[in-house]
């Protein structure tokens, strides 16, 4: 990875994308996202915040997850040295062994699911990386070339993405996300700037979630698959249960699907959480989101037609910051409703454009060691 000062080349990219080790990688890929923020910003507008310095944030808040460290410490210990909890559990954990036909040991069944939410975070992370970080270092490229050729380089580079929708591997959001950075970056009128910026990064938005859209339900649905169908559902009394109640309409899908939609809200609501600068946190879900600041005066009168239609097929009141988060963060739906007030509020938040790790770690991590503090 080059120095600070230096733009990102599709080798650093292809380096980190290719890495094996989850959470080194994780950290390259978070501090590679704030250098093409920075390498973004100075071909479009160096005081507006564009999608890669928000999925700085997002990918650093997402190390978390995958270093298991958004369960708390102490129960991440305990899950960790089942020895210690056995003691107080087993006469428990030995009536079920008395009485059904499974043995099921619960520790492991929690130790799978950690390992699997952090997989599946690990995964989306890297996959989302590997496909948007090379197009950001071309279209720095193309942007910082002659102007005289520049419109040319853009088809040129425009032609080069996928057809289709996100859903089918196609990039045609992607193709209406760069030449609207294009043209933020031609435009003079600031409100007109700040808002095709927003519309580009609402769309490459829309693209990431619906991309990731696999990877995030996997996560979220990790504990109830883990717990419940492959842990509890093995239970001799339950699948008993299942077989009389059937003729019911009491199903086993629909009772993980009912159980699920509860975890999901739930882990929404109290669990998900954004990593801003400064300490800073921002609850996803929940019922009053700490916005930091209003409507930035420039996104405040919306007149592009492009980001009004956008906006509304996730916030029918595009006049004020919505005070919910999002209810399942699982749906795309929801999550957009969330990204799409977040990209409009913080876009013009200075402190996003920072550098996401201390200059200390940055050496620990271009060395190939995972820094002990700092991350």
């Amino acid at each position: 990875m080059p120095a600070a000062t230096a733009r990102v080349t599709l080798d650093d990219v292809t380096r980190i994308a290719q890495s094996s080790d989850p959470v080194l990688r994780n950290l390259l890929i978070t501090q590679c996202y704030h250098l093409l923020s920075a390498d973004l910003a100075a071909v479009i507008h160096p005081g507006s915040a564009n999608w890669s310095t928000f999925a700085t944030w997002a990918s650093r808040t997402a190390g978390i997850s995958i270093r298991d460290e958004e369960v708390p410490r102490l129960l991440l210990g305990l899950l960790r040295d089942g020895a210690r909890l056995r003691p107080r559990v087993g006469p428990v954990f030995a009536f079920i062994y008395r009485h059904t036909a499974a043995k099921i040991d619960v520790f492991e069944q929690a130790r799978a699911t950690i390992a699997r939410v952090s997989a599946e975070v690990a995964d989306g992370n890297r996959k989302v990386f590997a496909e948007l970080a090379p197009l950001f270092v071309r279209f720095v490229e193309v942007m910082a070339g002659p102007t005289a050729t520049r419109d040319e380089r853009l088809d040129a580079f425009v032609a080069t993405l996928r057809p289709g929708p996100s859903d089918q591997d196609g990039q045609d959001v992607l193709r209406l996300a760069f030449r609207n950075y294009a043209a933020a970056a031609a435009e003079d009128a600031p409100a007109a700037k700040a808002q095709l910026i927003l519309l580009a990064n609402c769309q490459i938005g829309l693209h990431e979630q619906t991309r990731l859209q696999d990877d995030i339900q996997g996560a979220m649905n990790a504990p109830v698959a883990e717990m419940v169908t492959e842990g509890i559902g093995r239970l001799l009394a339950v699948r008993l249960a299942f077989r009389f109640l059937g003729p019911l309409g009491v199903t086993r899908e629909r009772v993980r699907a009912a159980i699920q939609e509860d975890w999901q809200c739930l882990a929404t609501r109290l669990n998900m959480q954004l990593s801003l600068p400064g300490g800073r946190v921002l609850p996803l879900g929940g019922d009053d989101i700490p916005w930091p600041n209003q409507i930035p005066p420039a996104l405040q009168q919306l007149t592009n037609s492009d980001l009004i239609a956008l906006l509304r097929r996730f916030d029918d009141d595009l006049t004020r910051l919505r005070t919910q988060g999002a209810r399942n963060w699982s749906r795309l739906h929801d999550r957009m409703g969330f990204i799409c007030e977040l990209f409009r509020a913080e876009q013009q938040t200075p402190s996003l454009l920072g550098p996401p790790f201390p200059p200390d770690a940055v050496e620990e991590m271009l060395a190939g060691r995972v820094p002990r503090s700092g991350v």
